[in-house]
Formats: C-alpha cells, sequence, structure tokens
C-alpha cells in the first residue's frame, strides 16, 4: 500500500486546513506569509471548491497519509495565464510531518498525473530561504532558474 494518497478537497476538510494554515512557520514560506484566521482558510476552501477545469491533474489536492486517513499536506496545479500548457505547483506540509518525504511524494503523485511525453511545462516559486522547497523540487526533477527575487523551477513531462 502506498503512504500517500491525493484526492479533492471537501468541505469536511476545513478543521485539518484551519489547523495548517494557522501554523506560522507552516506559513511563512506562502503567498500570505502568515498564519490564517478560520475565516480566510474558510475562503480558501471555497475558493478550492470553485476551482474548475477540465483537465484532470489541474486544481486543488488533499494530501493524505495512507495509513491514518489524515489531511496532512495542500497541493495545487493551476494554469498559468497567458502561458498554455504551462502549469504552477504550489504545497504545503503540516508542520508535523516535515523532513519525512511526504511533499515529493505527493509531488511525483501529482506530477504522475500528467502523461508522459506531453510537453506540458510545470514550473514552481519558492523564497530562496525554503531551502527544503527547493530540496523537494530538486529531488522531483525541477530544475533551477535564474531569478531575482524569487527561486523558480521549470520540469517540462
Amino acid at each position: 500500500m502506498k503512504r500517500v494518497s491525493l484526492r479533492r478537497f471537501s468541505e469536511s476538510d476545513l478543521d485539518a486546513i484551519c489547523l495548517m494554515e494557522a501554523d506560522q512557520e507552516v506559513m511563512a514560506m506562502t503567498g500570505p506569509a502568515r498564519a490564517q484566521t478560520r475565516l480566510e482558510s474558510k475562503a480558501r476552501l471555497d475558493k478550492i471548491l470553485g476551482f474548475s477545469d477540465p483537465r484532470p491533474y489541474t486544481g486543488y489536492w488533499a494530501g493524505i497519509d495512507s495509513s491514518s486517513g489524515q489531511l496532512v499536506a495542500w497541493f495545487m496545479l493551476l494554469p498559468v495565464v497567458d502561458k498554455p500548457e504551462t502549469f504552477e505547483i504550489g504545497f504545503m506540509v503540516r508542520r508535523d510531518c516535515w523532513g519525512k518525504g511526504y511533499a515529493r511524494e505527493f509531488a511525483q503523485s501529482l506530477l504522475s498525473l500528467i502523461e508522459s511525453g506531453s510537453g506540458i511545462r510545470v514550473i514552481a516559486k519558492t523564497s530562496p530561504k525554503n531551502e527544503a522547497s527547493k530540496k523537494v523540487l530538486l529531488k522531483c526533477g525541477f530544475q533551477e532558474l535564474e531569478s531575482e527575487d524569487l527561486v523558480q523551477f521549470v520540469k517540462v513531462i
């Protein structure tokens, strides 16, 4: 049995999302860069649930620990505006699960949903200080690109 699985989010995930997003250390390297209130997490979950795209690999994904059934990570693979066949991957992992290989396993599972040889370009952006995310992306086969403020990565599938 695989250690991790991905599934679409549901309204019942609100408490797990709130737990993750209320943690300042988890949120420090994300877009908001600060812990979120329950109301902010609810707004994000509403946005996640409202996302629609015909491609089966795009959107938002709940990362589940298969043995416990708990949501331990949050992943996205979203189309980049004005860049056909380019998608951005992003993720966060519950702090008590850091350093255990979850991010890499979830990222590889998500990327495996894209047909090999499709020419799809996947990009990722992270803070230069976020060594853990940089390691995950490199282990998943991304190449680092030159950038001024963010570290950017790319992988063509």
